[in-house]
């Protein structure tokens, strides 16, 4: 093992916290207090990242997720159309559709924060030279389509996803 791997890895065990059975339970308590509009059905619990704390999902018109985060309820994300949680992976994606765009995410949550592993970008420009585009992401690199359709199919590959909707 390297010097620089051997500090890499010693540092992420440092930040890596233990979720106690007394964090969840100060976790549910904040997420009943915290103030967000809407009907008790709507609201699911899911450990997103399974490391054993739980973030709240609200499913109003659009998804929202917030996590307890240094004994606060902090939104993570939300607001985009459709949401899918692939929990084995810790990923969720998120797509936001308009009449001129579409916007796909892919992002995976460690617990602190979300990081976005793959966005794609279409939709046809509202100017007077109307083109269609679309514009495909890896980790903040551009790709080909080709290459982005590759990477979601390995990314999404034997994985299980939950769906989040509004029951109706």
């Amino acid at each position: 093992m390297q010097i620089v791997d051997f500090l890499f890895t010693n540092l992420n065990k440092e930040e890596t916290k233990k979720i106690t059975e007394e964090d969840v339970k100060k976790a549910k308590k904040a997420y009943e207090n915290y103030s967000i509009e809407g009907e008790e059905e709507l609201k699911k619990l899911i450990d997103i990242n399974n490391d054993g704390m739980p973030e709240l999902v609200v499913l109003e018109t659009r998804p929202y997720i917030y996590s307890y985060i240094d004994g606060k309820v902090r939104e993570l994300i939300g607001g985009y159309y459709d949401m899918e949680i692939y929990q084995s992976k810790s990923m969720i994606y998120l797509n936001e559709i308009s009449s001129s765009m579409k916007v796909t995410l892919y992002v995976v949550f460690d617990g602190r924060k979300l990081e976005t592993l793959a966005k794609e970008s279409s939709g046809e420009s509202m100017s007077i030279y109307q083109c269609n585009y679309k514009d495909v992401w890896i980790k903040g690199r551009e790709v080909s389509v080709k290459q982005y359709t590759n990477y979601i199919k390995e990314l999404t590959k034997n994985t299980k996803k939950v769906r989040m909707e509004r029951p109706y």
